[in-house]
Formats: structure tokens, C-alpha cells, sequence
């Protein structure tokens, strides 16, 4: 007698660069996660990536460019897709188009997502050590506390 084994698939997102603005959909997933949505896009240049199934968003990253550096910000999945490799496909979109657009290297700051980013290649420096003109960004000097910790991945080293 052979046992039936149910498997639990999770379909593949379509990852996408929305459009500008970004689609309300996107603020709306922001703030679930207690994200900064307000200043989205307001940077150029700015690119926003989505994951969707079916046209539903269901997972964003955002890339802000700083001269020769970029910001990652915004990458937030919806609860029923985390786990499944979402952020990385998103978060990989935006260190590939990074790489497209020669920049040296790319920061983030996080509260809650540092081992995670650890394991995308990204180290944990001090704030100070960030460009002027990256700490000047309206995430670096207004939203995010400086309990967050800024982290940087190096792309052409």
C-alpha cells in the first residue's frame, strides 16, 4: 500500500517594477507591516519591485539611488507568503539592477531583519560610516530610529 503525501506548494510570485507612483497597494502592504509608506517613490530615482500572484501585490522592495550608492528599503512580504523565499527574490532584483547601474555598494537599515539581510551578504556598520549623502535620505534622518541598524553590502569589491 503506498501512502498519499499532500505537498503544500507555494505558487511563484511575478516579480515586477511597478509604476510611478507605486500602486496604493503597495503603501497599504507597507503600512500593515509598520513600514514608512508616505515617502515612497518622492526620491528620484527610485525603482519599486513587486511580487504578485494573479495581479494581486503581495510583496515589495524599493532601491533609492544615492550618486554611486543605493538604499534598500521597503521589502516587506505579506504574512501568508513569508518563508517562502519572496524577500530574497525581491531583495535580489534590487542588488541586480544595482549592479546594471555601476553602483558601488547598497545599505540598508533594518529593526528586525538584520540576520536576514547577514545572509543576503550585507554586514552591519556604523551609521557614521555611511556616505553623507545616503544618511541625508529621508529614511536614514527621519524615519527609521537610531536604534535600527544600518547594514551595507558591497557590490564591486
Amino acid at each position: 500500500m503506498h501512502s498519499v503525501v499532500d505537498y503544500v506548494t507555494t505558487p511563484t510570485p511575478d516579480i515586477a517594477v511597478a509604476p510611478t507612483p507605486p500602486p496604493a497597494a503597495v503603501a497599504d502592504l507597507l503600512r500593515t507591516a509598520d513600514m514608512p509608506a508616505d515617502d515612497l517613490g518622492r526620491h528620484e530615482p527610485t525603482t519599486v519591485w513587486t511580487a504578485g500572484i494573479a495581479g494581486e501585490i503581495q510583496g515589495t522592495a524599493a532601491l533609492e539611488q544615492y550618486e554611486c550608492y543605493g538604499l534598500l528599503r521597503s521589502v516587506v512580504v505579506a504574512e501568508p507568503h513569508r518563508g517562502h523565499g519572496w524577500a530574497r527574490l525581491l531583495t535580489e532584483a534590487a542588488l541586480s539592477a544595482a549592479r546594471k547601474a555601476d553602483l558601488v555598494a547598497v545599505y540598508v537599515l533594518t529593526e528586525t531583519a538584520a540576520d536576514y539581510f547577514f545572509g543576503l551578504g550585507f554586514v552591519a556598520v556604523n551609521r557614521r560610516a555611511v556616505p553623507p549623502v545616503v544618511r541625508q535620505s529621508t529614511e536614514f534622518a527621519e524615519l527609521c530610529p537610531d536604534s535600527a541598524v544600518a547594514m551595507v553590502r558591497e557590490l564591486h569589491v
